[in-house]
């Protein structure tokens, strides 16, 4: 809103929302029109006989709303010669499943490690232990477990992917790697959050430890800010974490559903990398869990 003082001075009030995108939006336009409105008074703007000074500024007004009126048209060209429409979806479906590993880590931690908390009790734990079932079994039913668990948690990530993306990128052929690739640090989200479940006595040791793991990984390892942009002694670090690699796959997927010539092996390479973590930290956990059951005996 514009008004003139005594001494005939516009001055501008705007009321925004502090710190909001579209104050700075305002002020952008502000900026536009009051720069365009500076160029006409100063290069093309002359004043005619006999016209006032309210004639004049109504022309310059209609002046500058002319200019800004101006449209350029944009068009973008999508590598491969692959519809905008296809490339838009295979977009949101890269975006969709690099935040989703978060989402993933952390539900399969807190359930997983929820329940082995409860399978972990001193009490329980002895008491189970007094049973006639050998010990192999009796871990080889609570893994099957988890696997369900883990499992019903990752279907339910992908319906979600499907009912808010669409079925785009299923033309391209190469849609099931991205339900594939996350099946991978699904496995290996298990193996932490079991370990997690051994290793935690407390609820808030366990709501810590989950928001610190996945978390961490969100943010070291790409899946909130893209790792073309992040620094490198960053990525080096973020290379020990699956997420990582993770990451990496789901990158390569999205190059390789915009290429005409590429490779899926480099994919497979990375998800093995990413099944190497779960080795690794099932073996230690395993270790650690014998030592305590000899020593309680």
């Amino acid at each position: 809103m514009m008004r003139a003082s005594a001494s005939q001075i516009a001055v501008i009030q705007k009321v925004i929302v502090p710190a909001s995108t579209t104050s700075h939006y305002v002020d952008i336009c502000i900026d536009e029109f009051l720069n365009t409105a500076s160029i006409h008074r100063e290069l093309g703007m002359a004043g005619e006989a006999g016209e006032t000074a309210e004639d004049r500024q109504a022309r310059l007004v209609a002046a500058v709303r002319a200019d800004l009126a101006a449209e350029t048209p944009v068009s973008l060209k999508v590598a491969g010669g692959r519809s905008g429409t296809s490339k838009e979806s295979d977009s949101k479906y890269t975006s969709y499943f690099a935040y989703q590993s978060y989402a993933l880590v952390a539900m399969v931690m807190m359930g997983i490690s929820s329940i082995m908390m409860v399978f972990n009790r001193r009490d329980l734990r002895l008491r189970n232990m007094c049973t006639p079932v050998p010990h192999r079994g009796f871990d080889l039913a609570i893994a099957a477990g988890h696997a369900v668990f883990a499992r019903g948690c990752w279907a339910i990530m992908v319906l979600f992917g499907l009912i808010l993306n669409g079925t785009g990128p299923f033309s391209s052929g190469l849609v099931w790697l991205y339900p594939a690739n996350s099946l991978v640090p699904t496995v290996v989200t298990a193996v932490i959050g079991s370990a997690v479940g051994h290793f935690v006595k407390t609820s808030s040791g366990q709501s810590g430890a989950v928001n610190v793991i996945s978390l961490g990984m969100g943010f070291l390892c790409g899946a909130f800010v893209p790792q073309a942009i992040m620094r490198q002694s960053v990525l080096a670090v973020a290379k020990f974490l699956p997420v990582y690699w993770y990451i990496r796959a789901n990158d390569s997927i999205a190059a390789l559903a915009t290429s005409a010539s590429g490779s899926p092996y480099p994919i497979y390479g990375f998800m093995l990398v990413q099944l190497g973590f779960a080795v690794a930290i099932l073996s230690v956990m395993l270790l650690f869990s014998k030592e305590r059951r000899l020593a309680e005996l």
